[in-house]
């Protein structure tokens, strides 16, 4: 009996991941190729006087810039470690401050810049002459004994400072991050630089003259004798010095600070030339020679639906946005996509318009969970929206401080509730209806009534009392020791729409984007006719999204820490994206517009679609 044949199994795509990394790491060669150069330019700026030697490569100015190049290199490794695509979306400064001041993050941060600073300054201090008097020992006069020398002491504090100082901004105006381009620059990445001179000069100039000014204040009020003890340790070990361990002073300060000036220019040059040709590369598109990343697989849309599929939010990014480009400039690849049927999983289309529709529709869920409101499926004809029930936020209340509030879920929960729980510690134990007994209440009146008169008492009354507190802590969140603590409504509105930690709106857009320009590409490109039956949900899901958005920004009262709201309720980020779908609804409604009743619309729902989307001349005809 002939054995059957053995089922051949389709082999799985490459992962996504296959080829964003060699991208990537060809990104990183590009700008890590630019601070080596600027490692030369500062390595030549470091030699002695000489006309070949003190710029040719291969001689001590290349070494120099290769120890060098380790600086670099440093803030390189930490951008890539920390590397992240969306804007951090907290509700607050302090919540920010909760999350991220003692995080993984923050000691990484401030270990590669005091790294890169300590590399620097050695390699500085080892080129300068011997008059510059920045040795570990200072002779003194013949007849002295040599001591422990505090110059260099004092300029590798100051670098320290700077690499404290150098971190708190990069995570502050978080450098980590790599917005992407919503339209592809056409400049080159070197042109890019170029125009970035004139800010890198700028910060350069102020953190130096800051570092000048403040380090060493700080240095002789707090640093110096436990800079000088440690100094003094290493010291003993290397060379024989008196027992004496008291600071031994500055000689000639004015020209250590001018020294410092200059190598502190040229460090905080070189990081923020490497922080900024690290982000151009990076935000360039996902295309090699011209095609899109994929191109070279042997399944392209698989290796790339793989990407869509993908949890980590890197190459998730990149996916949606190469499938974004798909649909705008590569027609080939873009017919292909609607001509696959036979794979794992659905067509290749399913696949894609499912992965972007979840996308879309978490903006409705997420509003729906904060808001308790309930949202209508893509199925149910979409109706104008005038109200989400249960509208929930936190406006200025009489009870803010006194009110039970429920057990927190998270520590800064806990750190906001704490003084209403320390205000009820005082007046009440734990489970006790009443704290005070019946005998102990009618003394406290009988004392009360004898000593305080009736308005006395009513000043001292609980709902005096409460909005006493309450009037305080608002006039406390009013100062700039408070602002900390303001809710903003634009964050609130950010963190509740393209979600937390870090926002989503890139791929958000990018799936909008790719969804719609497939559905209108499909009227000429789908020969199978697989697209029409969805069209009706498209344009639903996008209905029912842009009502929520608007409406959710519409009716979220201001939180009631947010003081300076003036009652403008125009946020950038979700404008950006509603402008997204109101075009993708326009296009499709005029691409789709007279075959509504084949496709499953409704006269309602499109009249919907045209008022959401703008009538403009091309739309009057679509009746």
């Amino acid at each position: 009996m002939t054995p059957p044949a053995p089922v051949k199994v389709a082999p799985l795509p490459r992962p996504y991941r296959d080829f964003l990394t060699p991208s990537l790491h060809r990104r990183f060669t590009s700008a890590a190729l630019i601070g080596l150069a600027a490692c030369w330019l500062i390595s030549v700026s470091m030699a002695s006087p000489a006309l070949f030697w003190s710029w040719f490569p291969l001689g001590p100015a290349g070494i120099r810039a290769a120890f060098l190049f380790i600086s670099s290199l440093s803030i390189f490794v930490l951008r890539v470690a920390q590397l992240h695509f969306g804007p951090r979306s907290t509700i607050s400064t302090f919540e920010s401050l909760w999350n991220y001041a003692l995080s993984k993050n923050t000691v990484l941060t401030c270990f590669w810049y005091t790294l890169s600073a300590f590399l620097f300054a050695e390699l500085y201090i080892f080129s300068t002459a011997k008059d510059a008097n920045l040795a570990w020992i200072d002779p003194g006069r013949s007849y002295e004994r040599p001591r422990l020398n505090e110059r260099p002491v004092l300029l590798r504090s100051q670098f320290l400072f700077l690499a404290l100082a150098q971190s708190a901004i990069h995570l502050y105006k978080d450098y980590d991050l790599i917005l992407l381009p919503q339209t592809p620059s056409k400049i080159s990445p070197i042109m890019q630089l170029k125009d970035e001179f004139k800010n890198i000069a700028a910060h350069t100039a102020k953190l130096v003259s800051l570092t000048c000014l403040f380090g060493p204040f700080f240095y002789f009020a707090v640093w110096r004798n436990l800079a000088w003890a440690l100094a003094f340790k290493i010291g003993q070990t290397l060379f024989f010095l008196p027992k004496s361990t008291r600071p031994a002073g500055i000689t000639n300060p004015v020209a250590l600070i001018g020294r410092f000036v200059w190598a502190a220019t040229l460090l905080v040059a070189l990081w923020e030339l490497s922080n900024r040709a690290f982000t151009i590369y990076t935000a360039q598109e996902p295309v090699k020679k011209d095609k899109p990343l994929t191109a070279d697989s042997k399944d392209p849309n698989g290796s790339l639906i793989a990407g869509l599929r993908a949890k980590k939010e890197i190459p998730k990014t990149m996916a949606f946005w190469e499938l974004a480009m798909i649909t705008q400039k590569f027609e080939d690849r873009r017919k292909n996509l609607f001509g696959e049927l036979d794979r794992k999983g659905g067509s290749t289309w399913t696949q894609i318009a499912n992965l972007c529709m979840v996308e879309i529709q978490s903006v409705s869920q997420r509003i729906q969970d904060s808001q308790g409101a309930v949202i209508p499926t893509p199925e149910q004809a979409p109706q104008p929206l005038k109200t989400l029930p249960r509208i929930s936020s936190q406006p200025v209340r009489e009870d803010a401080i006194f009110r039970p509030s429920p057990p927190p879920s998270t520590g800064l929960q806990a750190f906001e509730n704490t003084v209403g729980m320390v205000a009820r510690s005082y007046g009440q134990s734990h489970g006790a209806t009443n704290p005070v007994s019946p005998r102990a209440q009618r003394l406290l009146e009988y004392g009360t009534d004898r000593i305080l008169s009736k308005e006395q008492q009513e000043q001292f009354g609980r709902a005096n009392m409460v909005n006493n507190a309450n009037g305080l802590i608002a006039s406390i969140i009013r100062t700039p020791f408070g602002m900390p603590f303001r809710q903003v409504f634009a964050r609130r509105i950010n963190a509740v729409v393209f979600g937390v930690p870090y926002s989503t709106s890139t791929i958000i857009i990018n799936a909008v984007k790719a969804i719609c320009g497939l559905a209108v590409a499909s009227l000429k490109e789908d020969n199978l006719g697989q697209v029409q039956k969805d069209i009706s949900t498209i344009v639903r899901t996008l209905i029912i999204t842009t009502q929520q958005i608007q409406l959710f920004v519409a009716k979220l009262p201001p939180h009631w820490t947010d003081v300076d709201f003036n009652g403008d309720r125009q946020v950038p980020e979700v404008e950006a994206l509603l402008q997204v779908l109101k075009d993708g609804l326009h296009e499709i409604v005029v691409t789709f517009g007279e075959y509504a009743g084949n496709l499953g619309l409704s006269r309602t729902e499109i009249a919907l679609a045209k008022e959401l989307a703008g009538r403009g001349p091309e739309m009057e005809i679509i009746r």
